[in-house]
């Protein structure tokens, strides 16, 4: 078991938590697929790693398409790099990609996490402490899976009155547990199993559901 702060994108939010779990599995839509170490790297050499200060550190995840991760990767990593260095010379940080996967132990290094395409997230049998936050991502809290610090659901920003948004679906699978407020601040689709335990409901009325 790996213990690691996250802070990765779901969706549009960030979400900061406490990580405690076998296997971290961010999803894109679809089947998932066990993610390729091989492709950490384009050509397979290991990166130059002289511990700097500050990294671009990427998510790295298993998804239907095994590298939605790696859009526009390596090269946006490190032309963003070259503008960081440019402008903040102060700054120790390294010139190179560095892609790291959810369930890596050394994760807590890294205080910035960038996701891209995840679409959704999955626990499977994970511990979480300190909650889950999304804007339009689908949270799925897997079966025997526990969450201290609850979730939110954040509104939109800017203007999302132009066309209507799906309702983000969260499910609270059997056996699972979410020790804290349930608090949506949009319409969400809310799946519960019947054996699963929740905390509070707050905010705006969820469309309830229960999980079969």
């Amino acid at each position: 078991m790996t213990t690691a702060l996250l802070r990765v994108s779901v969706g549009s939010a960030l979400v900061a938590v406490l990580l405690q779990r076998p296997e971290a599995v961010a999803q894109g839509a679809g089947q998932t697929r066990r993610f390729d170490r091989g492709l950490l790297r384009p050509d397979g050499t290991a990166v130059n790693d002289p511990h700097p200060e500050f990294y671009f550190t990427r998510a790295a995840y298993t998804g239907y398409w095994s590298r939605n991760w790696a859009i526009d990767y390596p090269k946006a990593d490190r032309q963003f790099m070259m503008g960081v260095r440019r402008l903040l010379t102060h700054l120790d940080a390294s010139p190179d990609e560095h892609p790291v996967r959810l369930d890596d132990p050394d994760l807590n290094r890294f205080p910035f996490l960038y996701a891209v395409e995840v679409g959704r997230m999955s626990l499977t049998e994970a511990t979480v402490g300190g909650g889950l936050e999304t804007v339009n991502g689908d949270i799925t809290v897997g079966a025997n899976s526990r969450i201290d610090g609850g979730i939110l659901v954040d509104k939109p920003s800017g203007n999302s009155s132009i066309r209507k948004q799906r309702n983000p679906r969260i499910t609270i699978e059997a056996g699972a547990v979410v020790n804290g407020t349930l608090r949506f601040k949009r319409e969400v689709d809310l799946y519960v199993s019947p054996s699963a335990t929740i905390g509070s409901v707050e905010g705006v009325p969820p469309v309830r559901h229960t999980l079969q």
